[in-house]
């Protein structure tokens, strides 16, 4: 529903690239593969939305800085 909402709509590509920054709610150290294995709901729905399997998604994982409440941004580009 969220991505619907932001006014993604189905991707005319066989590919894409994700770039996703999470924002973490406190200084606690955690790690980016385990941030990217929390995510995977969000994946299924941006996969979903545009039309992709995420079989067929590239990442780019990022540290944000810290946001109260915490914060996941997605950034998606055609990839091929």
């Amino acid at each position: 529903m969220l991505c619907r909402l932001q006014g993604l709509d189905k991707l005319d590509a066989n590919r894409a690239h994700l770039t996703m920054v999470f924002h973490a709610t406190d200084n606690r150290r955690r790690d980016l593969d385990n941030a990217l294995a929390s995510a995977k709901q969000a994946i299924d729905a941006v996969s979903d939305a545009i039309g992709i399997d995420d079989y067929h998604f590239g990442f780019t994982i990022i540290r944000g800085e810290v946001v109260k409440g915490g914060r996941l941004t997605i950034t998606i580009a055609e990839d091929g």
